[in-house]
């Protein structure tokens, strides 16, 4: 007997998105080239009328779509992990009402999950359109994707098909603590017990508009990224002390360490997080420690670079240390005729 369930089981939140961009992104997953879905929309604006309006025509489109409306405004970690809750699709994948799905990535995304039992959430390429055109291109290996995921989210959210089976086993669900960057929260936890990927294809158009993050809202995101990477940290080096925990920001934040005594102290944190992976093994040696040491040498501001240079090579030994100084150099170079080397932390322009 053939199972009534579906393949896959697509999640939205919708909030106040313009009923025209609601259209478009349902249109999207209702005219993919894979039909073996259903569609749960989350509506988590229930006191708005237009909005209730909206989700009424929605619903009358296609029976795949199923409409849950949420007591109040409970945000989208709270949406997505309701709708997982009641997903009956082998694979979940997300959808965000302002964007757009191209015809042909949910069979892409099932049929490489299909083709590749190891990994569990495997996320695309994205172009931007809107007030800004340009392309997001992620990362595709679980190697690549676990090590730099310690800097920066590497997967696009509104892209990712996870196999609900592997997440349920490692309860892997969002945490509703956070109101903003749920995902790399996630991701950032998943990375211990799943593989992640990125197909090299472009399959989601994100739409970048106006009101999408708010200055108090960036410095929200912000935070929980930081606490979101101290977790990560925390990993290799259990008993972080509140200097090491201050310190470690300047990994993420871009900013300069001014006194000669906390580069000397960042330094050896470094070199100590460079050490307790190697020990650890948690993430690849070369793609955990090129970033590092470039980071590394921004914040370093010696006027005998010998010197640093010969400490950045007992630190990652000089196979290693001449192939981060290569990638370096040619990055540098592309960016300055004059001079090779910025090292106040930004490229020259």
């Amino acid at each position: 007997m053939k199972d009534s369930r579906p393949i896959v089981s697509v999640i939205m939140s919708v909030y106040n998105e313009k009923e025209e961009w609601i259209m478009e992104s349902v249109n999207s997953i209702l005219n993919q080239t894979f039909s073996d879905l259903e569609f749960i929309i989350v509506n988590d604006n229930p006191t708005n009328k237009d909005c209730i309006d909206i989700l009424e025509k929605v619903e009358k489109l296609d029976p795949r779509i199923h409409i849950m409306t949420n007591e109040r405004n409970s945000g989208l970690a709270y949406s997505m992990n309701r709708a997982m809750e009641i997903a009956k699709g082998k694979y979940v994948a997300r959808m965000d009402a302002d964007d757009i799905s191209l015809p042909t990535r949910l069979a892409n995304q099932v049929e490489y999950l299909d083709r590749h039992k190891d990994i569990s959430i495997l996320g695309t390429q994205i172009k931007m359109f809107g007030h800004q055109e340009k392309y997001w291109i992620n990362l595709s290996s679980p190697k690549e994707i676990k090590a730099k995921m310690f800097f920066k989210s590497c997967i696009a959210h509104p892209t990712a098909m996870f196999r609900i089976e592997t997440l349920q086993k490692y309860n892997l669900f969002y945490d509703e603590t956070y109101k903003s960057t749920q995902d790399y929260d996630l991701w950032s936890r998943a990375l211990f017990n799943v593989k992640l990927a990125n197909l090299n294809k472009i399959l989601l158009l994100y739409r970048i508009h106006e009101k999408q993050t708010s200055i108090a809202k960036k410095k929200e995101q912000e935070s929980n990224f930081q606490n979101s990477q101290l977790n990560l940290l925390s990993n290799l080096i259990e008993d972080l002390s509140v200097e090491q925990r201050e310190l470690s920001k300047y990994i993420w934040n871009g900013e300069k360490l001014e006194s000669i005594e906390d580069q000397k102290k960042f330094k050896d944190l470094v070199l100590e997080i460079i050490e307790k992976n190697r020990a650890l093994k948690v993430f690849d040696p070369k793609e955990f420690e090129v970033p590092l040491i470039n980071i590394l040498v921004k914040k370093q501001f010696h006027k005998d670079m010998s010197n640093y240079m010969l400490l950045a090579k007992r630190a990652v030994g000089n196979n290693l240390f001449y192939t981060i100084f290569r990638k370096m150099r040619k990055s540098y170079n592309k960016t300055s005729t004059k001079t090779r080397y910025n090292f106040s932390g930004t490229r020259n322009k």
